[in-house]
């Protein structure tokens, strides 16, 4: 047997590693396979040798379980100190100053362990709550777990009495949901764990649970048939199995947990029980040199990163990239094999690489930039004296535009973290949290679209043709953060030494040397992201060429990521736009702007426009305001 297809099966759980002893067995297709655990997804995605690599050193011995647990909710609900509890069995509260939000709070992520059994280990990644860090989630790989929501039984009361129930529902529950199918549709219904239970009478707090999952079941079925009225089976937003089965509410399937002050050992454990029998499927084994190798790694705490030639001597012998790609996988090590400047560095000290992302990304930004301006120290860059003034112009820079002086940068880097500064920009610009770099006057800086507190407008152009295209997304809503990201895309996408760029909060403008005007805005109220392109006619062929290449690659990066999110592409007639019709003809999802080979229209015949009263219906416009074409 040369291939086995085993796709689409639901319920298989495992293949036996005979199978694999196969020796004209070259291919296994696991598409739609999404409860298998052995051998596991980090392991399947490198292929058949990969495969064999894992089952022969399985049978080496000392095989530990894992069981994935992610982590989420909002800051202060808990989340911390329901892990420490779990790892110490014991109630753990985490400490906060009165005069500080940081003493304890998780930045970014966390990834850390605690026992169940000699052999079985929960493994948990935490999140940070603050809505900053939701920027580094892709950071973290999460391709199989079990969805743990902490909730602050106190906090949504608070919330209910202000905002409403269903208001409060989606700030301490429902977005966080959201985000987490969106990230990972296939998912399985969440474990939710109440907080601050002590915090509130018995009464209320049986009376805010159930408005709790009330409220997330109503939220969710509007949800559902909205998007049931508007799309295909085909959806890729019906691939999310546990939040669309409607066949029980997704709360109740598994009785809400209740975590607080006086909670003892007993709790603690039957919390553990209550993770690892939902967990049952997803239990993965792991050979026991893989998690040797993971316990050696966590003991080289003198050096921030290692080499592939530091990590062959450690390994005594070959690399093992199998393990190592299933460790970064898993979100144990960060091995960027694809990326050139970092594919030779292994980061085992995820928690430096957070550091990084804090370095910017931070929940107490200001206060923050308030003490290095006061501990800043002048400098010599090359022949530039960087003076106290010069660094607060460039700390002001960043706050009120998010561009960042490259010199800034590289001193953030040197002086706050352990990672060579060429390293860390590469790592920031991968998960597209800075883009550029992009030439100025004063030397290179980099754009940060997050900060940037200005709004882009469109310049005016008469003798200019637009070409305007917008991602409307339907379902569950994108994260906030998501907007910013594509924007970081779209800038990385267009710049270069040569073009001018202009970032705002609410997107982004890029003028090429030939003065074509190419700008991105978001709208999160809408759903929507819209793409124009203001050329001159003589471009117009090459201008239809880039925005399709520019959708292409930002629906690509929302498929990679964002699995879940649902979307239709309008394109809209620019003879509508250059006429100012109040309404506009549109083209959704066209056959055409998927298409590998462009342009797929060739002339300059005439087609008809609806809005184009004049011509009566009869064609009348011509075709490269419609379709991309070359002329």
């Amino acid at each position: 047997m040369e291939e086995l297809d085993i796709r689409d099966n639901k319920t298989l759980l495992g293949i036996p590693a005979g199978v694999f002893r196969l020796p004209k067995l070259e291919v296994i297709n696991f598409e739609g396979c999404k409860s298998i655990t052995s051998p596991p997804d980090g392991v399947r995605k490198q292929g058949i040798s990969a495969i064999r690599k894992y089952f022969t050193d399985l049978e080496k011995g000392g095989k530990k379980n894992f069981v994935p647990v992610t982590v989420i909710g909002q800051a202060m609900a808990g989340k911390t100190s329901l892990i420490k509890s779990m790892q110490q069995t014991k109630r753990y509260l985490s400490h906060r100053s009165n005069d500080s939000q940081l003493d304890e709070a998780t930045k970014v992520f966390k990834v850390c362990e605690a026992d169940f059994d000699e052999v079985s280990k929960l493994v948990f990644h935490d999140f940070g709550g603050q809505a900053i860090y939701h920027f580094a989630y892709p950071l973290s790989s999460r391709s199989q777990f079990i969805p743990l929501l902490v909730i602050d039984i106190e906090a949504f009361d608070r919330l209910a009495e202000v905002n409403g129930i269903n208001a409060a529902c989606k700030d301490v529950c429902f977005d966080w949901l959201s985000h987490l199918y969106l990230s990972c549709p296939q998912a399985g219904p969440p474990l939710i764990v109440l907080t601050h239970r002590d915090q509130v009478k018995t009464d209320v707090f049986n009376r805010r649970m159930q408005q709790l999952i009330d409220a997330t079941e109503t939220l969710r079925l509007k949800i559902i048939e909205e998007e049931k009225a508007m799309a295909p089976s085909t959806s890729p937003f019906f691939s999310m199995e546990s939040f669309c089965d409607k066949s029980q509410p997704l709360l109740t399937r598994h009785q809400p947990k209740v975590f607080y002050n006086s909670t003892g050992q007993n709790v603690i454990s039957a919390l553990k029980h209550a993770i690892l029998s939902i967990g049952l499927p997803l239990i993965t084994e792991i050979p026991g040199n893989w998690y040797f190798m993971m316990q050696v790694f966590a003991s080289k705490t003198d050096k921030p990163y290692l080499t592939l030639e530091e990590e062959e001597q450690i390994y005594h012998g070959d690399t093992d990239r199998v393990m190592l790609q299933y460790l970064h996988e898993i979100g144990r090590i960060m091995w960027y094999r694809n990326r050139t400047l970092i594919a030779c560095v292994v980061f085992h000290r995820v928690e430096l690489l957070t550091k990084v992302v804090e370095l910017l990304f931070d929940h107490s930004s200001k206060e923050m930039w308030v003490k290095r301006i006061a501990d800043f120290k002048p400098f010599k860059n090359g022949d530039q004296n960087i003076t106290d003034v010069v660094y607060k112009q460039m700390a002001k820079r960043f706050l009120e535009y998010g561009i960042m002086n490259s010199i800034l940068l590289s001193h953030l880097i040197k002086t706050e973290s352990e990672i060579k500064p060429e390293l860390a920009i590469d790592v920031l610009k991968l998960f597209h949290l800075v883009c550029g770099p992009i030439q100025e006057e004063s030397g290179c800086s980099y754009i940060v679209p997050y900060f940037s507190q200005k709004i882009v407008t469109i310049v005016e152009n008469g003798s200019y043709i637009p070409l305007k295209v917008d991602i409307c997304f339907n379902g569950l809503a994108i994260p906030g953060y998501v907007y910013h990201l594509l924007t970081a895309i779209y800038v990385d996408i267009h710049v270069s030494h040569y073009n001018r760029v202009d970032v705002g909060k609410n997107g982004a403008c890029v003028m090429d040397t030939d003065g074509t005007l190419k700008y991105f805005f978001h709208n999160q109220e809408e759903n929507t992201v819209s793409l124009i392109v203001l050329t001159n006619p003589a471009k117009l062929a090459s201008s239809w060429m880039s925005q399709l290449s520019t959708v292409k690659c930002l629906k690509e990066q929302l498929a990679e990521v964002w699995k879940g999110a649902h979307y239709d592409t309008i394109f809209y007639c620019a003879h509508c736009l250059l006429t100012k019709q109040k309404e506009l003809s549109t083209n959704a999802n066209p056959p055409w702007s998927d298409n590998q080979k462009h342009p797929v229209y060739t002339g300059t015949e005439l087609v008809v426009c609806r809005q184009d009263r004049s011509a009566q219906g009869l064609p009348s416009i011509p075709l490269p305001l419609l379709y991309p074409c070359e002329f």
